[in-house]
């Protein structure tokens, strides 16, 4: 019999950077451990919980390796355009076969030319940035800095940058409350890159489906659309140990009867938007 090993990370689901970011790991765990199988302490020390075959120096080495090699990273254009269609990532775990996993979350729909048709909630930066460019810069950042020794750090480690993906409510930076714009000013702002990489194969994953009503800036991929009286991204927690096809489904913004649903907002600037902290609430939503 396999031993089993459980990997405890603190964080704070309230954050949907962290969130994300552990539905990210539970998708990557899946490809090397398909009986693996996570949870959400949701009684203080909050926590997510994995139980795998993987160590938790096996499953950070192997992160590692992808996270800080620019090479294992294929942007995969559309026809002529230099903006790609998908990421595909190449992750190489040790005695454990080689995977790739395809990325695509920043888009609603695009057209022939690779352009974004419609536009989605989850692209919230724009400007010079671009999904290639932000990417590209995080992985140069990660490989820069000092390797994390736990999968915890993934999720605390930061470093000032000028880019980032708009997931994270801990780099944001409000121009009205701060008395200035650092993306005017043209100021680094600390960037948790390995957390913003992560959220990447956590939300294609667990809030996949494409449906969003035309010309709406939304999701349908866990977010309430516009015009309804709280917008913003919706999910939930599964506080029982689930395999990651359940945990899928628990996430979902109709998730389990009765479950409480957390409602992150989106708050948008002049060139960038990002999520703020999710706020709990006892509806359901159901699209």
């Amino acid at each position: 019999m396999n031993t089993r090993h459980q990997i405890i990370i603190p964080c704070q689901p309230a954050n949907p950077v962290d969130y994300l970011a552990c539905c990210g790991l539970a998708n990557l765990l899946a490809r090397m451990d398909r009986n693996a199988r996570t949870h959400w302490r949701t009684v203080a020390p909050l926590a997510f919980m994995i139980e795998s075959t993987l160590t938790e120096a096996e499953f950070l080495a192997t992160l590692l390796a992808t996270f800080r090699t620019a090479s294992r990273w294929d942007f995969i254009p559309v026809r002529d355009s230099e903006e790609p269609a998908r990421i595909e990532v190449e992750f190489t775990p040790e005695g454990r076969d080689a995977f790739t996993m395809p990325l695509d979350w920043w888009y609603e729909t695009l057209t022939p030319k690779g352009d974004i048709a419609e536009k989605s909630a989850w692209k919230m930066y724009a400007g010079q940035q671009t999904v290639r460019k932000i990417t590209t810069d995080m992985i140069e950042q990660a490989a820069a800095m000092p390797m994390p020794t736990s999968i915890a750090a993934l999720l605390t480690t930061r470093a000032p940058m000028s880019g980032r993906f708009g997931f994270d409510p801990r780099s944001s930076r409000d121009a009205i409350n701060a008395g200035f714009s650092s993306n005017d000013l043209g100021l680094s702002v600390d960037t948790y890159p390995y957390a913003e990489l992560l959220v990447t194969f956590g939300a294609g994953a667990f809030f996949p489906s494409r449906c969003a009503r035309a010309g709406d800036l939304t999701s349908a991929r866990g977010w309430r659309g516009r015009g309804e009286s709280r917008a913003g991204f919706a999910y939930h927690l599964w506080p029982s140990p689930l395999p990651v096809l359940l945990a899928r489904l628990a996430a979902s913004p109709v998730g389990a009867p009765g479950a409480p649903l957390l409602l992150a907002g989106r708050a948008t600037r002049k060139n960038y938007s990002n999520f703020l902290l999710a706020q709990p609430t006892k509806e359901q939503t159901h699209e």
